[in-house]
């Protein structure tokens, strides 16, 4: 079973149990198949997972999840915030999907500029 280390340090187990994860860390919790489902939609269908954007339920357990997620060579570890303040000050541990096509290797993603338009608006131009 393997041992992992959360971010505040303290250590913990994962071990699969009948189609479920049990955490262990000093007391014994347990993410249902269903819930490990829920955990794994989110972060394809948004992109993204977070202790902060989370599906509900998980919510206390997600911490102990997300490295386990991370291991996936398509997923990767990124800090994530709300605002500004958030990325530039305390921010959360997260994830990132990182989608391959046909198999090929991982690309960087493509960086949006901001342009100004005639509206008050900035408009996003995406380079082709």
């Amino acid at each position: 079973m393997p041992r992992i280390y959360a971010r505040d340090g303290h250590q913990y187990k994962l071990a699969l149990i009948d189609e479920a994860v049990q955490i262990q860390n000093g007391a014994s919790q347990l993410v249902e198949k269903d819930e490990m489902l829920d955990l794994w939609q989110q972060l394809r269908r948004n992109g993204f997972a977070s202790e902060v954007l989370t599906p509900t339920g998980l919510e206390g357990r997600v911490q102990y999840l997300l490295p386990l997620v991370a291991e996936l060579p398509y997923v990767r570890r990124v800090k994530v915030g709300r605002t500004y303040n958030d990325i530039t000050g305390h921010r959360s541990d997260g994830l990132q999907f990182l989608p391959r096509a046909n198999g090929t290797e991982l690309t960087a993603p493509r960086t949006a500029t901001v342009v100004e338009s005639d509206r008050t608006d900035p408009q996003v131009k995406l380079p082709i």
